[in-house]
């Protein structure tokens, strides 16, 4: 009697499920810009290493749930220098994670902010240091300006996390890196 029942509440769960995605609004966006980190890796009284500015470039995936909130999910990649302590050495880090956007519905421009979590790969180039992966939080703020379906965005967000001491024992500082870009959006659905 209970697997004959499954079907049925099944069926309905998914039917509900796809009838609300459908009256969601998705949105796919690229961007591209720069990369600063704020702070030094190491003390100031041991020496000076950190990172240089750098470039990056991304793409993420939105579900508007309300006019003025949205579930996203972005993938970015970092190219920066480490300079300080006798070594200068290429970075490539990968951001990837999700967030609430919360917005201000207006007609033409609307800024927002966001804030979530995700994983931050960590990759020294030239060296035999394997890559590290850091759990991170994010945060940030942003502006949409929207020509129909097609939008220009402009944000900034910033990732913070701790180093993995097993595999980098001298970079002792939490760290706090922004990425800042401008990019296009297109929004599918209503």
């Amino acid at each position: 009697m209970m697997k004959v029942l499954r079907i049925p509440s099944i069926t309905a769960a998914l039917a509900l499920w796809t009838s609300a995605l459908q009256a969601q609004t998705f949105s796919l966006y690229g961007f591209g810009g720069g990369y600063s980190a704020l702070n030094d890796l190491t003390p100031a009284t041991l020496s000076t290493v950190n990172f240089k500015t750098g470039w990056n470039v991304g793409a993420g995936l939105g579900l508007s749930l309300l006019s003025v909130l949205e579930i996203r999910g972005e993938v970015a990649l970092v190219n920066s220098r480490r300079q300080g302590a006798g070594t200068n050495t290429d970075w490539r880090k990968i951001f990837s994670g999700g967030d609430l956007k919360l917005r201000l519905p207006l007609p033409l421009v609307s800024p927002y902010v966001f804030a979530g979590g995700g994983v931050v790969m960590l990759d020294e180039e030239g060296t035999t240091t394997p890559i590290s992966s850091r759990r991170a939080g994010r945060g940030g703020v942003g502006v949409d300006v929207s020509l129909g379906r097609l939008g220009v965005l402009a944000q900034a967000a910033s990732w913070f996390y701790q180093w993995d001491a097993t595999k980098f024992p001298s970079f002792t500082e939490q760290q706090f890196d922004v990425l800042y870009s401008v990019g296009l959006r297109y929004r599918l659905g209503s």
